[in-house]
């Protein structure tokens, strides 16, 4: 089966003139394909660049507007803060005193030091000998034999 011939849709190209290496013609042709290489590079990084930016400037917009809905809750919960920190520190001072004079409580304190560090005023001094105070309504040991 012969095929029709078909017309060549693009044209032969025909080869350029070799120019030697040395000459300035070649220079400035190499020069030349260099600045357009270069300029259609930096035409294709600016559309990436310009899409990355428009992007990130509606995220800041967007952040902006949910940061001002939460800003008055903020500021509240802040005072409240303010206004219970005092009673904390307090406690906190409670907690340890007691866990200086009731040894069995010093593990319960050890547990949450590190989360309430900020609020342990001194550290406790861990005393493993037996309290020697008034009575107290625990019944009495007796020693062994």
């Amino acid at each position: 089966m012969d095929l029709p011939e078909q017309p060549e849709l693009l044209p032969p190209r025909l080869p350029a003139p070799a120019l030697a290496p040395e000459t300035p013609d070649y220079l400035e042709q190499e020069l030349f394909e260099f600045k357009r290489l270069f300029h259609a590079l930096l035409v294709a990084l600016l559309a990436p660049v310009l899409a990355g930016t428009i992007y990130f400037a509606k995220q800041m917009r967007l952040v902006r507007g949910e940061l001002a809905e939460y800003r008055p809750m903020v500021h509240r919960l802040a005072a409240e803060y303010r206004q219970k920190e005092p009673r904390m520190k307090e406690f906190a001072a409670a907690m340890q005193a007691y866990a200086t004079t009731h040894p069995d409580f010093q593990p319960v304190v050890q547990r949450y030091r590190g989360l309430l560090s900020e609020y342990f005023v001194t550290p406790i001094l861990l005393n493993s000998s037996p309290l020697r105070g008034g009575r107290t309504n625990a019944p009495p040991v007796l020693p062994r034999r």
